[in-house]
C-alpha cells in the first residue's frame, strides 16, 4: 500500500494543544521509547520504518495498516524531537513537538504540543481528537517504562 501523501501546506493557525507527564525513567529510555519501533510498537500506534533520530521525510505506519508520512524538522537526542504530519482530517500539515526535560527528582517531563490548526470548527475538533491520543500517548508511555505494562 502506498503511503499517503505527506499534505502541500503547513497550517500556522492559532489552534494548539501541550499535554505532558512526569516519567520516573532514564532520559535515554525515554528517548528511545519515544523514536524507536520496537518500543513505540509495545504501546503506541504509530510505527516509524526506522528510529526518528535524523531530520528529512519518513514513512510511518499505523497499527491499522494506514502508511502515512512525517518530516522530521529537529532532532536533539534525549532532549527534543520536532516533524510535522498531516493534521487529523484536515489538507494540511500541522507540527508537534516533543520535549524532554529532566527534574530534581531524577524523573523526566516529558511533553508534547501540537500546533498550526485553523481556528475553524473543523480544525479545533481535529485538534481535539489528536489531544485525546497524544494524551493516551504520555500515560501509556508512563505505564511503559515504569511499570512494564504494554
Amino acid at each position: 500500500m502506498e503511503p499517503t501523501p505527506l499534505n502541500e501546506a503547513l497550517a500556522n493557525g492559532p489552534v494548539g494543544f501541550t499535554v505532558g507527564a512526569s516519567v520516573k525513567a532514564d532520559v535515554g529510555r525515554i528517548w528511545a521509547a519515544i523514536t524507536e519501533k520496537e518500543h513505540l510498537a509495545k504501546f503506541f500506534d504509530m510505527l516509524p520504518e526506522e528510529p526518528m533520530t535524523r531530520t528529512g521525510r519518513m514513512r510511518i505506519d499505523w497499527n491499522t495498516g494506514t502508511p502515512d508520512w512525517v518530516e522530521i524538522r529537529e532532532v536533539v537526542p534525549n532532549e527534543k524531537l520536532v516533524y510535522e504530519w498531516n493534521a487529523y482530517k484536515q489538507p494540511y500539515r500541522t507540527t508537534v513537538t516533543y520535549q524532554l526535560t529532566p527534574k530534581d527528582d531524577g524523573a523526566v517531563h516529558v511533553q508534547v504540543s501540537e500546533t498550526g490548526w485553523e481556528l475553524t470548527q473543523d480544525g479545533v475538533e481535529s485538534s481535539l481528537a489528536d489531544c485525546e491520543g497524544w494524551t493516551q500517548f504520555v500515560v501509556q508511555l508512563r505505564f511503559y517504562l515504569e511499570h512494564g505494562i504494554v
